[in-house]
């Protein structure tokens, strides 16, 4: 999973540059929460990440994950379905995975 995450890392940061401008990134099924802090600690122009799980334990953990490395700011944790998450989030400009 280590390096399905490293290629997700590049991913959008190559589709950050490609837009050049900040971007929203929206990880559903987020179990512990390690994808959305990668994504807000190593690409520069993410706004904001959302990550959502449906089961509360594994949202519980991702916040407290979250809080653990300061990111409250930058990472939301929703303990919703995954595609309610994404259904309320398609009308806005959002980079999804």
């Amino acid at each position: 999973m280590e390096f399905n995450r490293d290629l997700t890392v590049l991913a959008f940061q190559a589709y950050q540059r490609m837009v050049n401008r900040e971007i929203t990134i929206c990880e559903p099924l987020t179990a512990t929460g390690i994808r959305g802090i990668r994504f807000a600690t190593e690409i520069q122009g993410v706004k904001k990440v959302i990550s959502c799980d449906i089961n509360l334990h594994s949202a519980k953990l991702a916040a407290h994950n979250i809080t653990l490395n300061n990111l409250k700011d930058h990472v939301s944790v929703k303990h919703k379905d995954a595609n309610r998450l994404l259904a309320s989030t398609a009308r806005l400009k959002h980079a999804l995975i």
